[in-house]
């Protein structure tokens, strides 16, 4: 929502500002794809990149540690589940 606030959170932690654009319209596009059903696989894959993405900044550079990216663990899970529930299924005869 602070999509400026974001870019300098970015900056500060040694990241290009410009990647917050990047993340911020994947994570739309991903939402978005999420409510489509042929894009649902697809879309939860790349926003788990995101979100694995974000467990790796927690664990090593934001303050607070994993404690502060409970939510994006969280989120990882249910992409994940999502995933592996919209998997294709082979016919058995």
């Amino acid at each position: 929502m602070d999509l400026p606030g974001t870019v300098g959170m970015f900056g500060g932690l040694g990241l290009p500002g410009a990647l917050a654009y990047v993340v911020a319209a994947a994570e739309v596009l991903g939402g978005i794809g999420l409510l489509v059903p042929r894009f649902v696989r697809p879309a939860a894959l790349g926003l788990s990149v995101i979100m694995i993405g974000a467990v790796i900044m927690h664990a090593t550079k934001i303050p607070g540690g994993l404690a502060g990216g409970v939510p994006a663990i969280v989120l990882l899970l249910l992409l994940l589940v999502v995933l592996w529930l919209r998997r294709p299924i082979t016919a058995t005869v």
